[in-house]
């Protein structure tokens, strides 16, 4: 409860659990979407992000102890840095994950290539893409994530933060399919 009441205080927006080689960090992300939150009362479920730069096995380990409390996490993500670390590297461990009845998640295309979103969508079936700004680089993506219900909530808030400064495109022709 008290990791709760300290998102509430900072009315932050996300709640990570990052559990790393020796230690376990919580942080909290705050800007504009837990206001929106409170004031539209949206729910929220718990997704336990593997990072990036710990390689799979690990991943797998954090997994097998995440399963004693399934009940509690509903899905499972992929973060961190994605320099050198393409979604392809995690593809046995998401399909344990989606085995166990994890909904799965992915940061991508944020620091990495377009393709990395492909790799994220194809090779380990996630039903939502986060900080997916670099698919305004391959115009298919672009028309599979605008046209797919499944990705249209990740598009619209793309698009909101594209409008609302938060990141500078030159070209706005991409997004025009909408």
């Amino acid at each position: 409860n008290d990791i709760f009441l300290k998102a509430l205080t900072l009315k932050a927006s996300d709640i990570h659990f990052e559990p790393a080689e020796k230690k376990f960090k919580i942080r909290y992300r705050v800007d504009w979407a837990f206001v929106k939150w409170k004031e539209f009362g949206l729910s929220f479920k718990i997704i336990m992000c593997f990072l990036r730069h710990l390689d799979e096995k690990e991943g797998f380990k954090v997994l097998d102890e995440a399963l004693a409390h399934k009940d509690k996490i509903y899905g499972v993500g992929l973060d961190s840095s994605e320099t050198d670390n393409p979604p392809n590297k995690y593809e046995k461990l998401f399909k344990k994950a989606i085995e166990h009845g994890f909904i799965t998640v992915a940061h991508a295309g944020e620091e990495g290539p377009p393709e990395y979103i492909w790799e994220a969508l194809n090779l380990l079936n996630v039903k939502r893409i986060d900080h997916g700004v670099q698919c305004l680089k391959d115009e298919k993506l672009v028309e599979k994530l605008s046209k797919n219900q499944k990705y249209r909530k990740f598009f619209k808030w793309m698009i909101f933060t594209i409008f609302t400064g938060n990141l500078l495109f030159k070209n706005y022709q991409s997004i025009k399919i909408i």
